[in-house]
């Protein structure tokens, strides 16, 4: 192990985050953004890194360490997931159990089971069906011109094919910004162009369901909430908020059988409200997306992550310095 990282986790932990594990076959057709992405085999490397280097703890020795005010011991850390997509399941899943590596997901009650997107991939699914309608069919092109006077979408349905994935991912960035109607609406206007030119978004089931979560919960997984629709809570009513606290943890111990008593904001967001209502709600600690590492000092509401993708980590050298900081 770096002595570097023995000195900067000494008496803290910290905690992984990741969204996505997928198949070699699927990393160049998946709809989400880069930066909550992995490929299986760059995910397993690191695995066997963290059970050869690390003390990967299960979450209640987490939290016991937090309530009970223990030190954390030599080279601590917890291994979370954000969404709980399908493929936490199909790819990460069999690892995990194969070396013994206890995880957390954190999932948004709503798309349990569904045939649904978060908006991001909605809305990249669409405008990726509408600019290759675009390539092949002229007529489209001209209604898109005529009719479509967001400057934004056009500029990314007539561009460069090879420029698509950049100019969506500055579009997405944009509407993070903007109001929940807002996004809604840019979804609805998508939405009615794509029937217009008949095209269809892939409505494969993208996330985890029940049985699949009780499956992983019997063999040591851990399961925390993400809010019910993964709405940023930072943009909602004190009573929308509760809703999304109470509710998501209510039904997944409802489904699971067993106290559930983490949270994980979505988007990262909170504010003093938010962590207060997440508090009441019966939570005994919450992550945010804040980067950096985590001591028993440190306020268990605001837990903070490193979030690890492909783009950064794709070898054990680059994950290791990610972790101790270096980028």
């Amino acid at each position: 192990m770096n002595s570097l990282a023995k000195v900067r986790f000494k008496d803290k932990a910290f905690v992984l985050m990741y969204h996505r594990v997928i198949t070699e076959l699927k990393s160049s057709n998946h709809l989400s953004q880069g930066g909550i992405v992995i490929s299986k085999a760059v995910f397993e490397k690191q695995m066997r890194f963290l059970r050869d280097h690390f003390n990967v703890l299960p979450l209640n020795e987490f939290i016991e360490c937090i309530e009970g005010r223990k030190t954390f011991g030599p080279n601590s850390c917890l291994v979370t997931f954000d969404d709980g997509w399908r493929d936490n399941f199909q790819n990460a899943y069999p690892l995990l159990k194969e070396m013994g590596i206890p995880a957390t997901i954190f999932v948004a009650t709503d798309f349990v089971g569904e045939n649904k997107l978060f908006w991001q991939e909605r809305i990249t699914g669409l405008l990726y069906g509408l600019h290759d309608a675009l390539e092949s069919e002229r007529d489209v092109s001209r209604y898109v011109l005529r009719h479509f006077p967001d400057m934004a979408i056009r500029r990314i349905l007539l561009c460069k094919r090879d420029r698509v994935k950049e100019e969506i991912l500055g579009y997405i960035r944009m509407l993070k910004g903007k109001a929940n109607e807002e996004i809604d609406e840019s979804i609805q206007r998508l939405t009615d162009l794509t029937l217009k030119v008949k095209k269809k978004a892939d409505e494969e089931r993208a996330f985890l369901d029940w049985d699949e979560i009780k499956v992983m919960a019997g063999n040591g997984i851990s399961f925390g909430s993400h809010g019910k629709s993964h709405v940023i809570l930072t943009r909602l009513s004190k009573c929308e908020i509760e809703k999304e606290a109470l509710e998501s943890r209510e039904l997944l111990e409802k489904k699971l059988g067993v106290p559930v008593c983490t949270f994980s904001y979505p988007n990262g967001d909170y504010s003093e409200e938010v962590t207060e209502i997440v508090q009441n709600s019966g939570y005994r600690v919450a992550f945010s997306t804040a980067r950096g590492t985590h001591s028993i000092d440190d306020y268990p509401y605001r837990i903070r992550r490193i979030n690890i993708h492909e783009d950064m980590t794709d070898n054990i050298p680059m994950f290791l310095a990610r972790i101790i900081g270096f980028w």
